[in-house]
Order: structure tokens, then C-alpha cells, then sequence
């Protein structure tokens, strides 16, 4: 389990590099990211929503 949990770590991290993020953009960059995460997660794809028992 401690390897799922740190495969978002790194696509953040790799998302940081990509997007030339600077050390003291870092903290919004994170901040903006986890938040689109946590919006993705409260809005499930409704056809996997649906199939739920």
C-alpha cells in the first residue's frame, strides 16, 4: 500500500518539474493540485457511480 500512496507523490512532483514550478510557487502548485484532486474524487464518474450496489 505505501507504493500507491506514493505514485501521486511523485506524478505531483513530476508534474512540478514539467510545469517549471519554482520553490516559492511550490506550496500554491500543491495547493491547486490536491484541490482539483479532492473535486475529482467528490464527482465519481456517474456510469462507476451507477454500479455501485
Amino acid at each position: 500500500m505505501r507504493e500507491l500512496d506514493a505514485q501521486p507523490v511523485g506524478l505531483f512532483v513530476t508534474s512540478e518539474a514539467i510545469s517549471e514550478v519554482t520553490a516559492k510557487e511550490f506550496t500554491d502548485f500543491m495547493e491547486n493540485h490536491v484541490a482539483a484532486f479532492e473535486r475529482h474524487r467528490s464527482n465519481p464518474h456517474p456510469q462507476l457511480q451507477s454500479q455501485r450496489p
